[in-house]
C-alpha cells in the first residue's frame, strides 16, 4: 500500500494561483469483528462478509485561488475526479435469531466520483461582509454486488440468496449538490448580524435500503455582540 501526490502551480498573476494535482490514497482492509461474533456459527453463509478489502483511490483535481480588491475579494475554485477501486461501503445484516441489525463494511468493485467545489469571501463595506459555497458531486458505484440489500430475493427452489447489483448507484450521504451563503453586518462597534441560507440535495441514508433524506433549504439568523473585556495586561476576553 501505498500513496502521495505531486502539485503543480502556476502564478498567473500576482493575484492569482493555478494548480493541477494528481494524488493516490487508500484505505486499509480488516475485519468485520461484530459480524464475526454474531455469525460465527454460520460461517458458510455469512464467511464473505467477515473480511473487506483495500480501497484505492486516484484523484486528478485542476483549481485555481486567487486574492483581489486589496484583499477585500478572495475566491477558490475545484474540479476533481477521482477513480476508486475496492470501494468500502458501509451495509448492515439483520439477525433474525436476535432481532438486531449490525453494520459491516464490503467492497463493491469500483466507483466514480467527479464534480466541483467553489468558495467565495467578500468585503464589500467595512461593515458587510459576504460569503458563499456551493459544490456539485457525482458519485457511483460500478459493480457492487450486494447480499444484503433490501431488494435480494431467495431462489425459491433453492431458498439461496439472489444478489442485487447495485451497479450506477448512489454513494450513500452523497448528495448532489449543497450550497452555503449568507452576510455579515456590523450594526455597531459590538453588535453583528449574521444571516445564513444553506441547501442540500437528497441522498440515500444507507448503502443497504432505498430511504432517501428530503432535498431541504434553511434560513439562519444570528444576532450576537463582540465585546472585548481586558483580564490583565497579557490576557483578554471577547463575549
Amino acid at each position: 500500500m501505498w500513496g502521495g501526490n505531486i502539485t503543480l502551480e502556476y502564478h498567473y498573476s500576482e493575484d492569482t494561483l493555478l494548480y493541477a494535482t494528481v494524488s493516490r490514497g487508500y484505505k486499509a482492509g480488516g475485519v468485520n469483528g461484530a459480524i464475526i461474533a454474531e455469525f460465527a456459527g454460520n460461517e458458510e453463509t455469512y464467511r464473505e462478509m467477515f473480511e473487506f478489502d483495500t480501497e484505492h483511490l486516484l484523484n486528478y483535481e485542476l483549481g485555481a485561488k486567487g486574492n483581489w480588491l486589496d484583499n477585500r475579494l478572495q475566491a477558490q475554485l475545484a474540479a476533481f475526479y477521482q477513480d476508486r477501486s475496492d470501494v468500502q461501503a458501509k451495509q448492515s445484516l439483520f439477525n433474525p435469531e436476535s432481532k438486531k441489525f449490525r453494520e459491516y463494511l464490503g467492497n463493491a468493485a469500483g466507483g466514480e466520483t467527479y464534480g466541483f467545489e467553489a468558495e467565495i469571501n467578500f468585503q464589500a463595506t467595512d461593515t458587510v461582509r459576504l460569503f458563499a459555497s456551493a459544490g456539485w458531486l457525482n458519485a457511483e458505484f460500478e459493480n457492487f454486488i450486494s447480499s444484503t440489500h433490501v431488494d435480494t430475493e431467495k431462489d425459491k427452489e433453492t431458498g439461496t440468496v439472489l444478489p442485487v447489483n447495485l451497479d450506477g448507484r448512489d454513494v450513500a450521504h452523497a448528495p448532489s449538490y449543497q450550497f452555503f451563503t449568507g452576510t455579515e453586518i456590523d450594526l455597531t462597534t459590538h453588535w453583528v448580524l449574521r444571516l445564513e441560507l444553506e441547501g442540500k440535495d437528497e441522498f440515500y441514508f444507507s448503502n443497504s435500503h432505498n430511504e432517501k433524506s428530503t432535498a431541504y433549504e434553511l434560513v439562519n439568523a444570528h444576532f450576537y455582540c463582540l465585546y472585548l473585556v481586558q483580564l490583565s495586561k497579557t490576557m483578554s476576553l471577547i463575549i
